[in-house]
């Protein structure tokens, strides 16, 4: 319950602060921030043979001290006379935009997603023993994970539509991106089921939702 009213506290503040800075010409903000999950990751302990989190070191004045500094930086000037961010190359910020991106889909840092990728182009036996999604069998995890694959590239084909073309029908077919988006609940809940059972997406593929509120109460 503390969880649950700590995140609608967030995200009300988040959606007001949204809503009415909008009216005096802030920049929109959103509740979403890619490098948060990797603050949290960076900072756990795992058990090395369940593989699952037991403790989260600091998730907080880390976050803190980062966000402090980047403040920091705009009131303070140089001797040359501007303030020091605006003597940031802009490579080196979206250098780092890029790292937070590629950081955030790669194996390596725990997306099941990629690592169910790789699994395409594995043997059976090189599966990881440890890991719930592979104690479905192997088509049932490789439907999901074209089922993901999918949705995904339909969020991509939505984004980028404005390049494809000058006609009309790409130019407004970004609008139908948060449609998408609230779509993926009917197809998970109604579609999905019809070709994998309930009780293996529940126990073995759709284990991150149950990470992230075991991780949830660490954090919190």
């Amino acid at each position: 319950y503390v969880i649950l009213k700590s995140l609608v506290l967030l995200l009300l503040c988040s959606s007001l602060y949204g809503f009415f800075g909008r009216m005096f010409g802030l920049p929109f903000v959103t509740a979403s921030l890619p490098h948060s999950p990797q603050f949290v990751r960076a900072l756990q302990i795992r058990d090395e043979s369940t593989r699952r989190v037991t403790r989260v070191v600091d998730n907080r004045i880390a976050p803190f001290m980062v966000y402090l500094f980047c403040g920091l930086a705009l009131f303070i000037p140089t001797s040359a006379g501007p303030k020091l961010l605006e003597l940031i190359p802009k490579g080196v910020v979206y250098g780092i935009l890029t790292f937070v991106g590629v950081a955030g889909v790669l194996p390596e840092t725990g997306n099941q997603l990629s690592r169910r990728l790789l699994l395409l182009f594995s043997f059976p036996s090189e599966f990881p023993p440890n890991e719930p999604y592979t104690g479905v069998p192997m088509k049932t995890m490789h439907v999901y994970t074209f089922f993901q694959a999918g949705a995904l590239i339909i969020c991509w084909v939505i984004t980028l539509a404005s390049g494809f073309g000058s006609s009309q029908f790409w130019q407004y077919l970004g609008i139908f991106f948060p449609l998408w988006i609230v779509a993926l609940i009917p197809i998970r809940k109604r579609v999905i089921p019809m070709f994998i059972r309930e009780h293996e997406l529940r126990s073995h593929l759709d284990t991150e939702d149950e990470q992230l509120a075991d991780l949830s109460g660490l954090v919190f």
